[in-house]
């Protein structure tokens, strides 16, 4: 399921299955903004890509349930000329 929705100021993008899930401590683990981890680079390198493009405020999270679902949650700053755009198109 993809959602997305513009809350306090950011656009949030939410990715969630219907998988297995993660342990609490691995979600723990994916949630330290120095997450590095030896020949694992992707969450990383999301997380630097967003704050290149979008400054120190951009972000993504990952929360869930072990056995359940997992979700990846992007959140990007909104600037007002952009919310203002959107409403001048009907959005």
């Amino acid at each position: 399921i993809i959602t997305g929705a513009v809350e306090e100021g950011f656009l949030c993008v939410k990715i969630r299955d219907n998988g297995r899930g993660l342990p609490p401590e691995r979600l723990a683990l994916l949630n330290r903004t120095d997450y590095h981890r030896e020949n694992h680079f992707g969450v990383e390198n999301v997380r630097k890509r967003l704050r290149l493009y979008y400054g120190d405020e951009a972000g993504v999270s990952f929360s869930g349930r072990q056995g359940e679902y997992m979700e990846a949650m992007l959140r990007i700053p909104v600037l007002k000329g952009d919310m203002d755009a959107d409403r001048n198109r009907g959005g």
